[in-house]
């Protein structure tokens, strides 16, 4: 329990820096991952300027919900179409 009006005083200063520290931190976080984003696509750019090997690399580790939602709208559908038929109906390699 606060005792007195200082103590009060401490605590809520105290919280508010913890919190401006955190949103700082944040925001540094969110700045490079920015930058390394524009790094990225620039890479990716260069990279696939002559071949797109690269690019379907990096796509494999895309969760496949991520690479449908980059697909119009209208496509969607389609594609958990198919991939729920593909995993209902798995191919046996006997």
């Amino acid at each position: 329990m606060v005792n007195n009006k200082n103590e009060t005083i401490l605590i809520l200063v105290t919280h508010l820096t913890d919190n401006k520290m955190e949103n700082e931190r944040k925001i540094n976080e969110e700045m490079m991952r920015l930058g390394l984003f524009d790094r990225l696509l620039t890479q990716i750019k260069e990279d696939i300027s002559d071949n797109v090997e690269p690019l379907e690399e990096l796509l494999t580790f895309v969760p496949f919900e991520n690479l449908i939602g980059y697909l119009p709208e209208e496509e969607w559908k389609e594609w958990y179409s198919l991939r729920k038929s593909v995993i209902d109906n798995p191919i046996n390699e006997d």
